[in-house]
């Protein structure tokens, strides 16, 4: 089992690893979200009028403190960085629900791992 576990985050770990390229804008309809405590990073497939992308969002545990709730339908705006296939989001925007989830600062560093001065962690 927790070999399992450490295989599935092991391509995640492998791309936010890598230094991020130029930022992109993904807009679309969320197709199908993985998210559950547990199952690695989180994801959300989001359907544009060219493609389906899969969005590597952030820690669980930040998503829900920011109470972040996407739903398979909801249209979605993502900036982020693209890696391969996959975009590594910086910010998530929900159509309609306000004010949008920032997830990574503009270097790819995440937000979550900042401490309560407002640094990056090391």
């Amino acid at each position: 089992m927790q070999r399992r576990f450490l295989l599935m985050l092991m391509p995640a770990a492998a791309l936010l690893a890598q230094p991020p390229g130029p930022l992109v804008e993904l807009k679309g309809r969320i197709e199908k979200i993985r998210m559950a405590p547990g199952s690695g990073m989180p994801q959300i497939e989001v359907k544009s009028a060219t493609a389906t992308t899969t969005v590597l969002l952030g820690s669980m545990r930040f998503l829900m403190e920011n109470n972040f709730s996407p739903k398979a339908g909801d249209t979605v705006t993502v900036s982020g960085f693209r890696s391969g296939d996959m975009v590594v989001a910086v910010k998530v925007e929900i159509a309609g629900r306000g004010k949008a989830l920032e997830l990574r600062d503009k270097d790819g560093r995440p937000l979550w791992r900042r401490g309560p001065a407002g640094t990056t962690k090391q």
